[in-house]
């Protein structure tokens, strides 16, 4: 299973999470206004270890992160991070069903972490963009 068709599953199970407006499997390069709540995700550290049924297991870290609203976007101040918290608390919430579940993504694979940022944060540069939302990190059984 490759990188490319994980992230293209993980984005699928994402594009689920009511209240998300984009999952793409490339990295978006042009500005969010229209298509926010984003969740971007990359591929980041493969992790190997010896066992003694299997060989080898493999667990690769996904790195994301959900972009939900421009700074000040809204009537209030507050307003940005109550949204960007009620994602956040989403995705806690689907990330515990689908681990304890033991559902399998559709490359095979299986979800067996799941990490975000303790707090939704103020201010995440992307290109030119500043945005408010939340950074986290799924951890996938590939094999």
């Amino acid at each position: 299973m490759g990188v490319a068709t994980t992230v293209a599953a993980l984005q699928a199970l994402h594009a689920t999470i009511a209240g998300i407006t984009a999952a793409p499997t490339a990295r978006p390069v042009e500005r969010f206004s229209a298509s926010l709540p984003c969740v971007i995700l990359r591929p980041g550290a493969l992790q190997m270890i010896p066992d003694a049924r299997a060989g080898v297991e493999k667990r690769r870290s996904y790195e994301g992160v959900c972009l939900v609203v421009q700074p000040n976007q809204g009537r209030g101040i507050a307003e940005g991070l109550a949204r960007t918290q009620a994602l956040m608390d989403a995705f806690s919430a689907f990330y515990e069903a689908h681990i304890e579940g033991g559902a399998a993504l559709s490359t095979g694979g299986l979800v067996v972490g799941y990490r975000d940022a303790g707090e939704p944060q103020s201010l995440i540069q992307y290109g030119a963009d500043e945005l408010e939302g939340f950074a986290f990190t799924v951890d996938v059984w590939e094999g």
